[in-house]
């Protein structure tokens, strides 16, 4: 694999998504599984135990923090299936072709359940790994009805846990949704290009929108968090415009700003869940307003710091105000017809009709049911041809790893070595220096679910990592050899990721394919987005303000979306080996300077929209009509080069101002890939030239 493959590959299981690790839930979950694992070790039966464990820990799992209706949906379908899937599995352990002719089949259903959607996805990949545990394990019907009800039982003690507050917190989803992205907006703080750059931010108010907008919860109570998400998306752009202004003139007051800022932030996102934790909140903002006061004196960087410290005091006033009480408001639940990629967001469309959709006209979950029903069947075989304890670990970890792309696979595969090495490490390094005990297996297993109920959305390696703890903790309290365990998992595991990328490299669902064509647009939106911030320049001076403003949301809405777009293009080119029209670190510095762009285009937005002197040097001197020409040349030499054409010479070589400096920066980069000799003269010092 080429080296910038492993480079990527060492910075997944490196990187954690900050806003994403959760602490609250977790905490309530492990409880419950400490409870039901320290019960049954009491009672002398580990085998029961790991039952009820495996069914509490996977409804635990399956706990996506949404509104409480749904949460309980979800937890109730997930243990259902789970039940379900561990009877059927052990039902047929006892029989060779039988087991895996059922696994083949079980394999192919379950994949093809990623149609519904990412909940449906997830319950199934959670139902087919225990269908093939207890598949994996001789038992009888009497104890394979017995393993369904135990994991059923489990799972129903943590639906029953997690929805006991419901009366009294019937936007816990909704809240936890919106103090997601304010926390993701803590994080990106620290990152010194702003925190806008992050998509994954813009993201996560997107879908704390979509949340809030499905709950089942009162108007007034969703107005307030519509509210707080409006609050948080402003926030985030004032951050990139302020990125990008001190990017341009270093001001010792900035990072003191972006420090003020992610401590309001992150208490905004702590007054959601808690909110006795809204007494901290007046002494933070007074920071950020002090700290925004003290920020130079340029128009540009005050505008921008203006900007910033007003989203985050209403923010912290919505936050902190009571909330109100009134009945609940109902849920719209219209059916609208599948989109494209075969998902379904709404509660009431059919199911039956999405799978038929899919079937006819679908390939990516198609091919997905193909390629896991071969991977987890030739695993399978393998598995009731060996006389070795646990073989099943082969086909339950390729389950794990396989994902319906070839790079989301590739990626998987790599955190799953490193997570179960790493919890290979730990609990072998335990048990060899002491025996735990009853008490100390119920710790070690409580240790093991905080860390993956934790990090199971934050960073898969880590939670892969708990998970590894928990099974091996548990077969150490039925007496298992811990040394013989840790050799056979972290050998199984090895053996199912070589097995499951061989399956996915059989006629591969590529998804860095779009690369070339995902840039592409990223510069056709930008150039609709700074035609419409001049056109509302122009307006205010020609006229008032008409269709110009609506024009503008919905240009810099469209260039968010093709941004994301293009960066998940590009994580995916990085995990897939291949050669391309535009390598990985290309299509990077090329995406690098057109977001350095975008925030230009964001600074002028918010100087045009603000009562301060929108005409101001650098505010008004970072955009002009050029701009829009060179997004659209740009545009058409990335069209010309993926579709294998000579993709020609730039028409536009300016650099007069900040967005056309940093757009000739993206040119360069097709540039150097053409031959073409460079233009005489630089790009301005404020510009990063590429690296």
């Amino acid at each position: 694999m080429a080296d910038g493959n492993l480079r990527s590959l060492g910075r997944d299981a490196r990187h954690v998504e900050v806003g994403r690790v959760a602490l609250t839930a977790p905490l309530r979950c492990t409880v419950v599984v400490a409870v039901l694992t320290a019960t049954a070790l009491g009672a002398g039966e580990p085998r029961a135990g790991a039952a009820l464990c495996l069914g509490a820990l996977f409804a635990g799992l399956a706990d996506m923090g949404e509104s409480y209706p749904q949460r309980a949906r979800t937890m109730v379908w997930t243990t259902f299936w789970c039940a379900a899937l561990t009877t059927l599995g052990a039902s047929v352990s006892g029989v060779p072709w039988l087991h895996v002719v059922t696994a083949i089949a079980v394999a192919a259903i379950c994949g093809y359940m990623g149609v519904l959607g990412p909940r449906a996805a997830f319950i199934a990949l959670l139902a087919l790994v225990l269908f093939i545990v207890y598949a994996g394990e001789a038992t009888d019907e009497v104890h394979a009805l017995l393993a369904g009800a135990l994991v059923a039982a489990g799972g129903l003690v943590q639906t029953a846990v997690a929805i006991v507050a419901w009366p009294t917190r019937r936007a816990g989803g909704s809240r936890a949704a919106v103090a997601t992205g304010f926390r993701m907006l803590a994080g990106s703080t620290t990152d010194d290009r702003g925190a806008g750059v992050s998509p994954l931010v813009a993201a996560a108010f997107v879908s704390a929108d979509e949340t809030v907008r499905a709950d089942a919860i009162t108007e007034s109570t969703r107005a307030r968090l519509l509210d707080l998400v409006e609050h948080g998306e402003r926030a985030r752009l004032a951050m990139l415009g302020l990125g990008f202004v001190a990017a341009e003139d270093r001001d010792p007051g900035d990072q003191a700003l972006l420090q003020a800022a992610a401590r309001v932030s992150r208490q905004v996102a702590r007054t959601l869940v808690w909110p006795a934790r809204r007494r901290g909140l007046p002494d933070r903002v007074g920071e950020l307003l002090r700290a925004a006061d003290a920020v130079g004196h340029d128009p540009s960087r005050r505008q921008a710091a203006h900007a910033l410290a007003t989203a985050l005091t209403e923010s912290a006033t919505a936050a902190g105000a009571p909330w109100p009480l009134a009945t609940r408001a109902p849920v719209d639940t219209t059916v609208t017809d599948p989109p494209a990629g075969g998902t379904v967001t709404t509660a009431g469309a059919s199911v039956g009709a999405t799978l038929r959709h899919e079937l006819r006209t679908g390939q990516l979950f198609v091919g997905h049911a193909v390629r896991l029903a071969v991977a987890v069947g030739l695993a399978t075989l393998i598995t009731v041809s060996l006389d070795v304890a646990h073989a099943y670990w082969l086909p339950m970890t390729v389950a794990w790893m396989a994902k319906p792309d070839l790079a989301g696979t590739v990626s998987r595969v790599s955190l799953r070595v490193v997570g179960t090495l790493v919890g290979v490490a730990i609990a072998a390094g335990v048990f060899a220096l002491t025996d735990p005990g009853t008490l100390g297996i119920t710790v070690l297993v409580s240790v093991g679910s905080l860390v993956a109920f934790s990090f199971i959305w934050a960073n898969y390696a880590i939670a892969v990592s708990g998970i590894t703890v928990i099974v091996l903790s548990l077969f150490a309290s039925a007496g298992e050899a811990v040394e013989r365990d840790v050799v056979l998992r972290l050998g199984l595991t090895v053996g199912a990721g070589a097995l499951t990328l061989a399956v996915a490299f059989v006629r591969p669902r590529r998804a860095g394919r779009p690369l070339v064509e995902a840039l592409a647009t990223t510069a056709a939106t930008l150039g609709h987005y700074a035609a419409a911030v001049l056109g509302r320049r122009s307006d205010q001076v020609t006229g008032p303000e008409s269709d110009v403003e609506p024009e503008v949301l919905r240009a810099r809405t469209e260039v968010l979306q093709a941004r994301t777009a293009a960066d998940a293009a590009i994580v995916a080119a990085e995990h897939e080996p291949g050669r391309r029209s535009l390598s990985p670190g290309q299509a990077r510095r090329l995406l690098d300077a057109l977001v350095d762009a975008t925030a230009a285009v964001v600074a002028a937005d918010l100087a045009s929209s603000d009562p301060v002197d929108a005409t101001d040097g650098r505010a008004g001197g970072g955009i002009g009509p050029q701009a829009v020409t060179s997004c659209t040349d740009l545009c058409e030499r990335l069209r010309r080069l993926d579709a294998g054409e000579d993709f020609r010479p730039r028409i536009t070589t300016s650099g007069a101002t900040a967005v056309e400096a940093h757009l000739l920066s993206a040119h360069l980069v097709l540039d150097e890939l053409g031959g073409v000799d460079p233009v005489v003269g630089r790009p301005p010092s404020a510009v990063r030239p590429p690296s």
